[in-house]
């Protein structure tokens, strides 16, 4: 039962919505094995997969902690049941197993055809899959492990914990990008390319370690032994405390809020309603997004840390070396097509502004926990138009969060650089990021706050991730042909700027 839940929805497309979602892994995750193959060494890029397996997997685990190790929602129904809450709670423990295991796989499917090509062996083919997976599984047993003893111990920074590994996830993706950017390493040998493990930090890590499982017999035995033993260790320990847990994660969030003044909210409210008029609809879906942030804790906790991570880059940036992480410049000679005659930003910090802003807007899609089956009350509204909500949800994300975000990002680095630099890269960083969310909307089917935070829609951030990279490349590319003179980037924002108007009054 217990599985057949796992794969569906109210709607009955939950298998659909499966298959979507495992393509669009193998998809990402091939996009992610190939920057890794052309980058770094064969060690390193086992060490590599098995940290983006942890993120991935770990991030779903989370999102979805309630759910998917405690039945939260069935465990009423259930309860009326000749049945005890360890027999429940062994069912969907081994349930929740087998649903990760289809994400390992999707995951995992990549990473070794690409590693076949780098060792083409196919003992460590198959050694390095019997790897990937158990550590997968076992990262997932400790990591959650944690998350259980600081919910029953701190459950107010619960989900600080979940903020911490997605902030923690975005550092690894741009670290692995940037080394691309700044590396010619697809050039070399591949005992040649790049080696993480010169970089003393990177020893002490457990994947570091369990990476030799691949090559060595004993240490795969070793990890296979501390995978079963982390596994039966949380098995015994939810189990132990699973009404315990199940009372506290039902109340994480529940406490009402009385509300909280954001008096930037309201000039930006007023603004929105005098110099940029839509429908009633529009207007609506922008008061309802505001509304909802000011009375909802869970809400927020999902929005404001991600309003920071660009800042984080920032700050990282003026620690490491400004001229060398702020703004974009390579190690080795920079071939034509990289030369610009106006300096640019990083594209790391240019691919997190996208990033952030794209699960902003994500994110109003998704219900407050208090909440349940909204969709009713928009379809039985007289609108026929449902872009309208989507519209109106957008422009608060865009002008009330993202747009003040981006102006003080831009203002830390003019400490670094040229104020005529930093805001010529400013108004096209801008304008870039609001015709992104505008032709987005076009295509965009779902209605702010009708979605529930569901095992899908968790697995659906890292697809958010790997996307807004891609989206984060184009427009880099875009901005090396603008940045040539002043017209061309004057010109392309005043075109996204405009094309992005009109859009949004159709």
């Amino acid at each position: 039962m217990f599985q057949k839940l796992d794969y569906r929805d109210k709607d009955s497309s939950g298998f659909k919505k499966l298959t979507g979602i495992i393509i669009a892994y193998l998809f990402s995750n091939s996009m992610l094995s190939l920057n890794f193959s052309l980058i770094f060494n064969e060690r390193s890029f086992v060490i590599m997969a098995l940290t983006s397996n942890l993120f991935l997997i770990i991030m779903i685990v989370i999102n979805d902690f309630d759910n998917l190790f405690l039945g939260a929602k069935s465990i009423e129904t259930l309860r009326s049941l000749p049945l005890r809450d360890r027999e429940i709670f062994s069912a969907k423990f081994i349930s929740a197993a087998a649903f990760l295991l289809i994400f390992i796989g999707a995951a995992s499917l990549p990473q070794v055809i690409f590693f076949y090509f780098i060792n083409s062996n196919i003992f460590y083919v198959l050694s390095f899959l019997a790897t990937d997976i158990l550590f997968s599984y076992a990262a997932v047993s400790v990591v959650t492990l944690l998350y259980c003893i600081i919910v029953l111990n701190f459950k107010k920074r619960a989900t600080v914990f979940l903020n911490l590994f997605q902030f923690l996830f975005f550092i690894f993706v741009f670290y692995s990008t940037s080394m691309g950017s700044r590396s010619s390493s697809a050039e070399r040998p591949v005992s040649d390319r790049l080696n993480i493990l010169e970089n003393g930090f990177f020893k002490y890590l457990p994947q570091s370690y369990f990476s030799g499982s691949v090559y060595e017999p004993m240490r795969f035995l070793i990890l296979l032994l501390s995978c079963l033993f982390v596994i039966f260790l949380l098995y015994r320990f939810i189990s132990m405390r699973y009404n315990k847990l199940l009372e506290i994660t039902s109340s994480i969030g529940k406490k009402s809020s009385s509300g909280i003044k954001f008096p930037l909210f309201e000039k930006i409210n007023r603004l929105f309603i005098k110099f940029l008029p839509g429908s009633n609809a529009e207007l609506a879906s922008f008061g309802l997004v505001r509304d909802h942030l000011k009375n909802s804790r869970f809400l927020r906790l999902k929005y404001l840390p991600l309003l920071f991570i660009p800042v984080v880059v920032v700050l990282i940036g003026f620690f490491t070396g400004p001229s060398q992480f702020l703004f974009f410049k390579l190690s080795n000679e920079d071939p034509g097509f990289f030369n610009t005659s106006l300096k640019l930003i990083s594209p790391s910090i240019l691919m997190t502004i996208i990033l952030c802003s794209r699960i902003l807007v994500s994110n109003t899609k998704i219900l407050d926990e208090n909440s349940s089956d909204t969709r009713w009350i928009f379809d039985s509204l007289p609108v026929k138009n449902i872009s309208s909500y989507i519209r109106g949800a957008n422009s608060f994300i865009f002008f009330a969060m993202i747009m003040p975000m981006i102006i003080f990002v831009f203002l830390l680095i003019t400490f670094t650089g040229e104020f005529y630099t930093v805001f010529l890269n400013f108004i096209f960083t801008a304008a870039a990021v609001y015709f992104i969310i505008s032709v987005a909307s076009l295509f965009d089917k779902n209605i702010p706050f009708t979605l529930e935070n569901s095992k899908f829609n968790s697995a659906t951030k890292f697809l958010e991730v790997i996307f807004s990279m891609i989206l984060g490349i184009v427009v880099f590319f875009i901005q090396i042909f603008v940045f040539q003179n002043i017209i061309f980037v004057l010109s392309a924002a005043i075109v996204f700027t405009a094309v992005s108007y009109f859009l949004n009054r159709n």
